[in-house]
């Protein structure tokens, strides 16, 4: 499918997508992943997802400790220092928060957000899943460019 900015998107089961993805991960051992909240979100979902849909990952997304993890930046962890607190400069503040602090557009400014893709997707509308997506990588990756520039 083509998205109104140009961009295709290719669909598959959520199965298929599951094995691609691990897949891509074993045929490219030192690939790092960047990640927001993926520590605590994503990895663990990727791994137990799979597992539920009978997928084996071919990584361990959860492997090291708290500080000192292989193959992932997760920019919560290092925006907020490994010290997450309730008040302070180490307070956990969202993606939205981050964008905006750093001038990045957020993914939620097109009216979309992470908490509609259930009844978007039970509405079947896959293409505004898939924008609100691809906007959430954008800002990810440019998410950790700043990082990477100013804060590592």
């Amino acid at each position: 499918m083509e998205l109104s900015d140009g961009s295709t998107v290719h669909y598959s089961s959520e199965t298929t997508m599951l094995i691609n993805f691990w897949k891509l991960l074993e045929q490219n051992r030192s690939l790092t992943l960047v990640s927001f909240n993926g520590r605590n979100f994503h990895a663990p979902w990727l791994m137990l997802r799979s597992a539920v849909l009978g997928i084996r990952p071919s990584r361990n997304l959860m492997e090291g400790t708290k500080f000192n993890y292989p193959n992932h930046i997760d920019l919560l962890d290092k925006l907020t220092f490994y010290q997450p607190s309730q008040q302070g400069a180490t307070r956990r503040f969202n993606f939205d928060f981050y964008t905006k602090a750093f001038g990045i557009v957020s993914p939620k400014q097109a009216g979309v957000d992470g908490s509609m893709v259930g009844v978007l997707f039970s509405e079947g509308r896959l293409e505004d899943i898939a924008a609100y997506c691809l906007r959430d990588v954008a800002a990810t990756w440019q998410l950790y460019e700043v990082w990477e520039r100013l804060l590592r």
